[in-house]
């Protein structure tokens, strides 16, 4: 019998590259095309947990040249049920997720270029952490940062991909600047502190974060690839426990602040969220843009399950969870004692009040 010499299953990274996504290329709206435009692309993903980690894997086996791995959260354990990039080692340690991102992404292929920004984005370091990305991706847990990431895309002309997912639904929007429709032709302002239901306070499906990540990878690839047409630029939600899907038309507003009007109150600083560490105390004040006033026995119900110890009257909430504190005042003003950083505060009050 003949004899394989070993040199003969060498592969270059080339060839290894081209193999591997041959079944991909082979998909005939796809191609080679949108491959080669795929591997070109620097993709942004901001937030690495559960949706924007799933969609970051995805891109990462589909052939992405770059990404960039945005988040200023640490792993932990109850993010592991949807969160498919860590593990209990992560968790563990505490570790920042974006670099834990990183290093996961980087098993799955050496050929990938990443940056790895272990921080919160926000007006005053959005242009340099998303300077020459091709599209942006939202993983996020707030509004606010969605609303700076609409903000600097039509400032920018890059497009993105809302998607979001609580409790049994999902929902996800390709936006695409110049035209809308964008965030704010369907939500004009941010809703008040404390109205949105969050994963924390309205759970989550595990696998539901996964199928909005895988969707909206899917979306990026086909704007990467000049495949995605205005016309199916549609609302999309899912009711994943009933299995009821809408496509909800959505025509971009005339009146609409950020893609008709052209403002940029989010960019400008004008309209986010601040926080202000407290001398002298491991204690950090969150400053919400003025709004309506906070409905206390509204989220007292929705925390209630969180903790034996939690007080609320006409002024404030006050919720215990061990070594951190969080107190919420009736006009959005919050103190978090314990968090340790400005970034953990703001996740901690993104996580239990929503922004």
């Amino acid at each position: 019998m003949a004899c394989v010499r070993a040199t003969s299953w060498r592969w270059s990274v080339l060839s290894a590259v081209d193999d591997r996504h041959r079944r991909q290329v082979a998909f005939g709206p796809f191609g080679s095309e949108g491959q080669a435009a795929l591997a070109a692309a620097t993709v942004a993903v901001v937030g690495c947990g559960a949706t924007g980690g799933a969609a970051a894997e995805l891109l990462t086996r589909a052939g992405a040249g770059r990404l960039i791995l945005i988040d200023r959260d640490i792993v932990a354990l109850d993010n592991l049920h949807r969160q498919v990039l860590f593990d209990e080692e992560d968790a563990r340690e505490g570790r920042p997720k974006a670099v834990a991102a990183g290093e996961h992404l980087r098993r799955v292929s050496s050929a990938i270029r990443l940056t790895v920004e272990a921080t919160h984005l926000d007006a005053s370091n959005v242009d340099r952490i998303l300077d020459n990305v091709s599209i942006v991706l939202d993983g996020t847990d707030n509004i606010s940062t969605r609303f700076l990431l609409n903000d600097w895309c039509f400032e920018t002309g890059v497009p993105w991909v809302y998607v979001g997912a609580v409790g049994g639904e999902g929902m996800l929007l390709p936006i695409v600047p110049p035209r809308g429709p964008c965030l704010r032709c369907f939500l004009p302002e941010p809703p008040p502190p404390g109205s949105l239901a969050t994963c924390d306070t309205a759970g989550v499906l595990g696998p539901i974060p996964t199928a909005m990540g895988a969707m909206a990878a899917i979306e990026a690839m086909k704007i990467l690839a000049g495949a995605s047409q205005p016309e199916a630029r549609k609302l999309r939600t899912i009711d994943f426990w009933d299995w009821r899907v809408r496509d909800i038309a959505l025509p971009p507003r005339a009146d609409c602040p950020a893609c008709a009007l052209g403002e940029r109150d989010f960019l400008h600083d004008e309209r986010s969220t601040r926080v202000i560490e407290l001398c002298g105390r491991d204690t950090h004040q969150i400053l919400p843009p003025p709004g309506p006033r906070l409905d206390l026995e509204a989220l007292a119900d929705r925390l209630d399950a969180e903790s034996d110890h939690l007080l609320v009257n006409r002024l404030f909430l006050r919720l215990d969870l061990g070594a951190e504190r969080l107190t919420v005042f009736a006009d959005g003003r919050a103190l978090i004692e314990g968090a340790g950083n400005a970034d953990r505060a703001r996740a901690f009050y993104d996580r239990y009040v929503g922004t």
